[in-house]
């Protein structure tokens, strides 16, 4: 399976096709996109822990759907020998394969929800503070020094 993230080669990744529905996981995962992955972690949980909300809704399904993911994301991290807390979180949830149930009594067959998502940690850029430019910049001057 392709992924729908442009992925660099050594990038942690991981991808999974839960039975949650695809409004769902979308809503959740461009809230967490581009977070720090302990931040999307503290933000699942509190979704299913009903303490967050995206709008009036809690997605507890979509929410525990995707933190499977994040902790496999997580053991892949590890063991590619990347620290996931020093990565910024890259997920997509799409339209999963059409499943349906098999033929019932009355029901001749309904269809079942079912997800793609795609998940990845690029390391994050080191952003330089005002201090630390400024810092630089004065050890940077050369010494006025008059000649004689």
């Amino acid at each position: 399976m392709g992924y729908s993230l442009k992925i660099q080669e050594g990038d942690p990744r991981a991808s999974a096709s839960p039975r949650v529905s695809t409004k769902a996981a979308m809503s959740v995962c461009s809230e967490i996109n581009g977070l720090e992955e302990l931040k999307a972690r503290k933000f699942l949980e509190g979704l299913i822990n009903g303490k967050q909300r995206i709008g009036t809704k809690f997605y507890t399904h979509a929410a525990e759907a995707i933190l499977k993911l994040l902790e496999n994301l997580e053991n892949n991290a590890k063991k590619l020998g990347k620290d996931p807390d020093k990565a910024v979180l890259w997920i997509a949830a799409h339209q999963g394969p059409k499943l349906m149930r098999s033929r019932r009594k009355r029901n001749f067959g309904l269809r079942m929800k079912s997800t793609h998502l795609q998940a990845s940690l690029k390391p994050t850029q080191q952003k330089e503070t005002k201090k630390e430019i400024k810092a630089a910049a004065e050890t940077a001057k050369p010494v006025q020094g008059g000649a004689a």
